[in-house]
């Protein structure tokens, strides 16, 4: 059989492999909600330095199976030869350490704690499979061997694995000092509508505003009460910043609207579909705080069948003097 179908024959099924996990762990995602929204923004990082890794650990070894063993990863069509080169000579599974690794580096490139936790469940599965089945298989293929080489190698993690983590631990508090600042913005206060500053496009905006927010933790109520000429509306959301839904209260809006709230880094998002006079809308306010604390600017997106419109709304927090109600 030739080197180079082997080769090609290997990348495949390799190739297969990872892309059906990932298609797999992209599917978990949904249950983000439930383990309290999305990691921190700087969480993504870790995805620049997982992916290259794993995935130069899983190419390392497809190499080292094609060269040294004339074989593929699959099981149903294993090397003809021990492997025990390449990366084979640090650990026994370094293509499931590369893979785990891609998996976890895709879960904090989504930025999902769905998917690291897919990771961490994936990994243990496939110690499982190695210890129950794999192992003894090998033994019984290759023989004192294989028993030689389980002697001398580790199954997961290379002998220097412990000094480089205490290396790389004393660096990361070395550094931490320098690193970014992770808290949330609080966004409690008596906010009002600068009419003035805001853009409401082709849709009228109302000619005052004002919101009342109590923010803690993870819990945010808001009172929002807003009028154009003598018509007035109020509407109350008491939400977890999670991406679960909010419990709406709408008063004086024909508006009916489902919303849920999370975090984009510093930026809170609010999520909202709805429907209003009869059509289907779809609402996306990016509500940021000034470093200074007195202003919130809010980025509307809203959308329904007929297009697309964009808002840009100013409150800002109203003194002790000034916190009446309009």
């Amino acid at each position: 059989m030739s080197l180079a179908f082997v080769a090609v024959r290997s990348t495949l099924y390799a190739s297969a492999f990872f892309w059906l996990w990932a298609w797999l762990a992209l599917g978990v995602r949904r249950y983000d909600a439930r383990l309290g929204g999305p990691l921190p923004e700087g969480a993504g990082a870790l995805a620049y330095l997982l992916l290259p890794i794993g995935g130069a650990v899983a190419a390392w070894c497809v190499g080292a199976f094609v060269v040294r063993g004339r074989g593929t990863p699959a099981p149903f069509d294993a090397p003809r030869r021990l492997v025990v080169a390449g990366p084979y000579r640090y650990v026994r599974n370094p293509m499931y350490v590369g893979g785990a690794l891609l998996l976890a580096g895709l879960g904090f490139q989504q930025r999902s704690p769905s998917i690291v936790l897919f990771a961490a469940s994936w990994w243990l599965l496939f110690h499982l499979f190695v210890v129950l089945y794999e192992e003894p298989a090998l033994e019984a293929t290759f023989g004192p061997d294989y028993v030689d080489y389980c002697r001398r190698t580790p199954r997961w993690l290379p002998r220097w694995t412990v000094p480089v983590a205490l290396a790389v631990s004393a660096l990361s508090v070395a550094a931490a000092p320098l690193g970014g600042d992770d808290r949330k913005p609080d966004f409690s206060g008596e906010w009002r509508l600068d009419v003035g500053r805001s853009e409401f496009g082709p849709i009228a905006g109302p000619d005052r505003r004002t919101d009342r927010i109590e923010h803690a933790e993870h819990a945010l109520r808001m009172t929002s009460r807003q009028a154009r000429g003598d018509r007035e509306s109020h509407g109350q959301w008491d939400c977890r910043t999670d991406g679960s839904r909010c419990a709406v209260s709408l008063r004086g809006s024909s508006l009916q609207v489902t919303t849920r709230v999370s975090w984009d880094g510093p930026v809170l998002v609010f999520e909202s579909e709805g429907t209003w006079q009869g059509s289907q809308v779809r609402m996306e306010d990016r509500w940021t705080l000034s470093p200074d604390g007195r202003e919130i600017t809010v980025l509307r997106r809203m959308s329904n069948e007929m297009g697309e419109a964009h808002q840009r709304v100013v409150l800002e927090r109203q003194t002790p003097a000034d916190d009446a109600a309009p």
